[in-house]
């Protein structure tokens, strides 16, 4: 028999998620407040799985939540823009409006705005590294449905601080009670973990940031070509924190780095796939030629990366999600691979012929760098001087 037991499944799921919980509680930490909204996604993704997983094994759970916004709409912005292309493109344009309509209405005089002299877009960055920008922050805290319908009235998509802290206390203390209770559990059945002592954050990423106006950015453009950069540089920004930000804030990897790097390669890869499908569908839309090219090699690039097979569903699926099972309950996770010292516990070796964690984990992160590599020179305009 090829398959591990239902005991061995078991124990390898909630050592998976012990693991990934206690980390989480660090990086949220850590991270910084620069980088904590653009992280909150994956952060609401863990919750809103863990409560899954729990009433699936028939431990009815529930979370009192004291924001406004709901963990099922934040963790799905892990999709990182999970609506058609259009409506992407028309969600990103609304959000520059609202940005430089707030910014500008701040100014004292009102003919100033003609000028553009105030600043509608914060970026991130450390070592010269794009890892965030406040549209994309202020887009995580909206109701994706409310920005399509675009209100005149823009004070109904002003954030209030007090909202933003009450959705973090209510991760924070979903994440704590969560990383409280398993660890719990296995020092009292004395069940111990080979990574655990292992990992550790280090708290030594220094982020900076700078300020634009994107009506005085050449290379941002106007109108359709606008839209599409500022998503280039959403991409870029996501890219970065993934693959940068928080390799250097994580020591030492028991598997969580593999779980949020590959969901953000693959939204990556899907929102490139659709917008070059777009584009082909509307060829008006896109008349810069620099920009056709960028978008040209991008799309060669998720090519080359869907050809080395690292995308495979049923893998997605449990990075997703918390079952090491597919549909039918089988377990994944073959038996001459099961060890509970590996990071997923030999779900990657068993999934990956001839390839172990640390092979599927360069080629992932590789991706996201060749990514990275593509678009940084065609937005270098945005990237802080030496």
């Amino acid at each position: 028999m090829n398959e591990i037991s239902s005991h061995e499944l078991l124990l390898a799921e909630t050592l998976i998620i012990k693991r990934d919980f206690a980390i989480l509680s660090d990086i949220v930490i850590n991270l910084g407040g620069e980088l904590i909204t653009p992280f909150l996604p994956f952060a609401a993704l863990f919750c809103k799985e863990i409560t899954d997983y729990l009433n699936n094994m028939g431990v009815s759970v529930s979370f009192p939540i004291t924001s406004k916004y709901s963990i099922a709409d934040i963790r799905n912005k892990t999709k990182f823009f999970d609506m058609s292309t259009n409506k992407l493109l028309e969600t990103i344009r609304f959000v520059d409006e609202l940005q430089d309509n707030y910014f500008s209405g701040l100014l004292r005089f009102e003919f100033l705005k003609w000028f553009n002299l105030h600043y509608n877009l914060g970026v991130y960055f450390s070592d010269k590294k794009i890892m965030g920008n406040t549209h994309y922050a202020f887009y995580i805290l909206q109701n994706d449905k409310e920005l399509l319908k675009q209100f005149s009235d823009h004070k109904k998509y002003e954030i209030l601080s007090t909202q933003a802290k009450s959705l973090g206390i209510d991760l924070g203390q979903i994440i704590g009670v969560i990383n409280k209770a398993i660890s719990g559990v296995f020092q009292r059945k004395g069940i111990s973990d080979p990574l655990t002592e292992s990992v550790f954050i280090k708290n030594n990423l220094i982020v900076n940031y700078k300020d634009y106006n994107t009506n005085r950015i050449k290379k941002i453009g106007t109108g359709s070509t606008r839209a599409i950069n500022v998503l280039l540089l959403h991409i870029l920004s996501n890219a970065n924190l993934a693959c940068y930000g928080l390799t250097a804030t994580i020591r030492k990897d028991n598997g969580i780095l593999l779980r949020l790097q590959y969901i953000v390669l693959h939204y990556i890869c899907v929102r490139i796939n659709k917008l070059n499908e777009y584009i082909k569908q509307n060829p008006n839309i896109c008349c810069d030629k620099s920009q056709l090219q960028i978008i040209s090699t991008l799309v060669s690039a998720v090519a080359q990366i869907e050809r080395g097979e690292i995308t495979v569903t049923t893998f997605r699926n449990c990075l997703m999600h918390l079952r090491l099972s597919d549909k039918d309950g089988n377990p994944l996770i073959k038996k001459q691979y099961y060890d509970i010292s590996k990071p997923y516990c030999g779900l990657v070796e068993s999934l990956f012929d001839n390839n172990d964690y640390s092979d599927v984990t360069s080629k992932i992160s590789a991706s996201l760098i060749e990514i990275s590599s593509i678009l940084e020179p065609y937005l270098a305009e945005l990237t802080p001087s030496p």
